[in-house]
């Protein structure tokens, strides 16, 4: 026998049970890739699931996923950059991000994006590749160069120090 679509969805689980979705909700999966995450969330939920992406060849494949999955019509996949999303104010009840954010160069900017578009009480969760300790300065560039990462990955503490900065002050 196969084994389902969503059985390893493990550490998608923590986001589902932080944003805590509900049938009626608008939610935002930024970097969306392939659609697996928000096809997964349309059907077990379901919400209604906005998957933005800025490869347009992973959001056909999103599209083509939502509708093998028969939630084509609780599921909306667009272009767009994170830096600049494509929405308007206070649109969603929550927003995910799995393994993208730390991508931009300008993280501040990203996140005041996700509290521009999060409706008041909104939730918002993310996963990210962390430093658990401070790698050598040489195996830390490597990678970040290897991997894309304009800034490198972050520790932990960083994250926080940007959840907690900036925007993240104005929506509490």
């Amino acid at each position: 026998s196969s084994t389902p679509l969503f059985a390893h969805l493990e550490a998608t689980a923590g986001i589902v049970t932080a944003i805590n979705p509900g049938a009626n909700d608008a939610l935002l999966d930024i970097g969306c890739g392939v659609g697996v995450t928000a096809v997964f969330l349309a059907g077990q939920f379901g919400c209604h699931v906005t998957g933005l992406d800025i490869t347009p060849g992973m959001l056909e494949h999103a599209a083509r996923r939502a509708a093998e999955h028969s939630v084509a019509g609780r599921t909306t996949f667009e272009a767009g950059d994170m830096r600049a999303l494509p929405f308007a104010d206070v649109a969603f009840d929550a927003v995910l991000a799995e393994s993208v954010l730390s991508f931009a160069a300008d993280k501040t900017a990203v996140l005041a994006e996700v509290w521009r578009v999060l409706r008041p009480g909104g939730r918002f969760a993310f996963t990210e590749a962390i430093w658990t300790k401070p790698p050598p300065p040489d195996m830390a560039a490597a990678l970040a160069q290897a991997a894309g990462l304009p800034a490198g990955l972050l520790r932990h503490e960083e994250w926080l120090a940007l959840l907690h900065a900036g925007a993240w002050d104005a929506v509490q």
